[in-house]
């Protein structure tokens, strides 16, 4: 009996040892992770702020190459549809209609007939963008304000 008694204590160390073992290289991993998912994240958010941030000044361009009567040029067209691509692809969720919406505002600018219809999808744009952007609005409500 003596025996079964020490045999168990040394497997019960054996058992602590690996529990701790365990738990230093899984609470490492685990910490690795959560960091690694929180940088992700954090790089995320940036991207799409600068997608953002290049819908609106591609969006003040055209309106003030609209507002003066300069014809839309192929590179700003260009420009703008790369934008509204990278749009799309940093979106979380719903950036197919993030890029639908800007790209529908920006047709409203070029088809409008003077400068109130111009500040009004230009406004329309960046303030729903914006609100997009913060969390205000989710992608349906975005897209519902595409004509109005």
């Amino acid at each position: 009996m003596a025996t079964i008694g020490i045999m168990d204590s040394g497997w019960a160390v054996v058992l602590g040892a690996a529990i701790a073992f365990l738990g230093s290289v899984g609470g490492k991993a685990l910490q690795d992770w959560l960091s690694d998912r929180r940088n992700r994240v954090l790089a995320q958010r940036e991207e799409r702020r600068e997608a953002v941030r290049g819908v609106i000044a591609l969006t003040l361009e055209q309106q003030r190459a609209h507002v003066s009567g300069t014809p839309m040029t192929a590179d700003l067209l260009d420009r703008q549809l790369a934008s509204a691509s990278e749009l799309a692809l940093v979106a979380e969720k719903g950036g197919s209609e993030a890029g639908a919406f800007v790209l529908a505002q920006w047709r409203a600018i070029r088809d409008a007939s003077n400068q109130k219809e111009v500040a009004t999808a230009a406004g329309r744009l960046v303030n729903a963008i914006t609100a997009w952007h913060r969390g205000e609005l989710n992608s349906k409500e975005l897209a519902s304000r595409t004509t109005t």
